[in-house]
C-alpha cells in the first residue's frame, strides 16, 4: 500500500536586524505567503486510510481488498500483509477449462465449461479433441475444479450446479464426476446444500498431503434463516470416506473471486476479494 503523501516546505532564514517581535512578524508573514501559494497551486493532501487484511476501505486504486487465509489442522487464520497477488483479475476466478488425466491412460482430457454445461473432450490419435461426455441438461453448472477430491488416488471433477427438485425449486448440489469401467459417471453425489455454492476449489490447505475442498457459499447469520443479501462465507471441507466434513468457516462477508495459491507454498493460501460484514 502506498501511503498518500502531502508536500512539505521547509524555509530557513536569518534575521539580522530587529527584535524578537519583528522576527515573529516576518516569520508569520512568510508562512502565510507559503500557505497561500500552496493553495493557489492546487496542493492537496489525501486522507485515505491504508487498507490492511480485512479493511473495508479496499485499495487506493478503488479495487476491492484482497484477503488471504492459511490453514493448519482444523483451523484457518488471516495471512498478514504483504498479501500475494491473485494470478487472475476480478471476475476471472470461476472455472473455464483445464486438462487432467481422468482415464488413467497417461493422456490428459480437456475439461471445458460452455455456458451452464461442463464437457469432457478426449485427445484422439489425429491430434483432435472430441467430446466424450457432458453434464445433463438439468444441471446448471456454477463452478468446477479438477483434482482428487475424495483422496482415492484418481483424478476426477468436482462440480457445483443448480438443479430443480421434484417440486421445481432450484437446489445447489456438489457432485464428483469420474471415469469408471469405460464411461464417465457420478461417483459421488451430495444432497442439496443449505448454503448454495458460488465458487469452489481443490487444494491441500493444511499440509497433510490430501486435497481439501474450498467453497465460497451463501452466508447464514446466527439467529436468521438467511444472511444479508449477497453475503458469503469461505468454508474448508475434508473428505472423511463417504462425504465431506466441515473443517473451518469464515465470518460472513461480501466475498468473491476465490483463488487458491499452492505452488511453492507448504500450505496453500486461500485468496478472496471483498471485506467482512460488520455485524455489530
Amino acid at each position: 500500500m502506498i501511503r498518500p503523501r502531502g508536500r512539505r516546505s521547509l524555509a530557513s532564514q536569518t534575521l539580522i536586524d530587529g527584535g524578537r517581535s519583528r522576527q515573529r512578524q516576518v516569520f508569520c508573514c512568510r508562512l502565510l505567503l507559503l500557505l497561500m501559494i500552496g493553495l493557489l497551486g492546487g496542493t492537496s493532501c489525501s486522507a485515505n486510510a491504508p487498507s490492511h487484511n480485512g479493511d473495508k476501505a479496499g485499495t487506493a486504486s478503488g479495487a476491492p481488498a484482497i484477503l488471504a487465509f492459511t490453514c493448519a489442522a482444523w483451523n484457518c487464520r488471516d495471512v498478514p500483509p504483504p498479501i500475494p497477488s491473485p494470478p487472475r483479475g476480478p471476475g476471472d476466478s470461476s472455472f473455464d477449462q483445464g486438462t487432467i488425466d481422468l482415464t488413467g491412460d497417461g493422456i490428459p482430457e480437456l475439461v471445458r465449461r460452455e455456458g451452464a454445461a461442463l464437457i469432457v473432450l478426449h485427445l484422439h490419435a489425429d491430434g483432435e479433441y472430441r467430446e466424450v461426455w457432458r453434464t445433463p441438461e438439468a444441471w446448471q453448472v456454477v463452478d468446477a475444479a479438477l483434482g482428487d477430491p475424495n483422496d482415492n488416488g484418481r483424478f476426477e471433477i468436482m462440480v457445483a450446479f443448480w438443479r430443480d427438485d421434484p417440486d421445481g425449486t432450484p437446489r445447489s448440489h456438489p457432485f464428483i464426476v469420474g471415469y469408471r469401467e469405460g464411461s464417465y459417471r457420478e461417483v459421488w453425489g451430495g444432497s442439496p446444500v443449505a448454503e448454495p455454492i458460488y465458487e469452489l476449489a481443490l487444494a491441500d490447505v493444511d499440509g497433510d498431503g490430501a486435497e481439501d475442498l474450498i467453497v465460497l457459499d451463501a452466508a447464514r447469520v446466527t439467529g436468521s434463516e438467511d444472511g444479508p443479501e449477497g453475503a458469503r462465507t469461505i468454508s474448508v471441507w475434508r473428505w472423511h470416506g463417504w462425504g465431506f466434513t466441515l473443517m473451518w468457516r469464515s465470518a460472513p462477508g461480501h466475498y468473491r473471486d476465490l483463488v487458491v495459491l499452492s505452488e511453492g507454498e507448504p500450505n496453500a493460501i486461500i485468496l478472496v476479494s471483498g471485506a467482512p460484514l460488520n455485524l455489530q
